[in-house]
């Protein structure tokens, strides 16, 4: 018994620090916000999508970091639902500065060789600049498009 209860004390000794350090890494990395394999910060854009007044039914929304302005890095990206896009449910937030802005919006009603439905206008884009946290910016997409 005495042996297992010196080894019980050597492994708390050894693992205590190890834990508390791993934990504070966790905390730290939760704490600062998500960031990609690069380490590079990623903010969470949310927010709704309309056209001809009314929101989108389904699409997607891409953030792509503007080279052209000297922002490099990845690119953020949201289904839309019902008008509604928020990145935190793709785990694709975007980086800070400024961001060529890619829609594509469809009408929703699917068929086989459409799952989300026929599309409402051709690929939107706009120039916008992200701010250094998660934030909300609403988008309506001109008509002639």
């Amino acid at each position: 018994m005495k042996k297992l209860a010196s080894f019980s004390v050597f492994n708390n000794l050894v693992n205590r620090p190890l834990q508390n350090g791993l934990l504070s890494i966790l905390l730290a990395s939760f704490v600062t916000g998500c960031a990609d394999e690069e380490g590079v910060p990623r903010y969470h854009i949310r927010g709704e999508i309309t056209f001809k007044g009314e929101p989108v039914p389904k699409g997607s929304v891409r953030f792509r970091p503007d080279k052209s302005r000297g922002n490099n890095g990845p690119s953020g990206y949201a289904l839309i639902e019902e008008g509604q896009y928020d990145t935190a449910k793709s785990n694709r937030g975007a980086i800070a500065g400024p961001h060529i802005v890619e829609i594509m919006g469809y009408d929703g009603k699917s068929a086989p060789e459409m799952e989300l439905g026929a599309p409402l206008f051709r690929g939107y884009q706009a120039e916008i600049e992200l701010p250094e946290e998660s934030s909300e910016k609403d988008f309506e997409v001109p008509t002639g498009r």
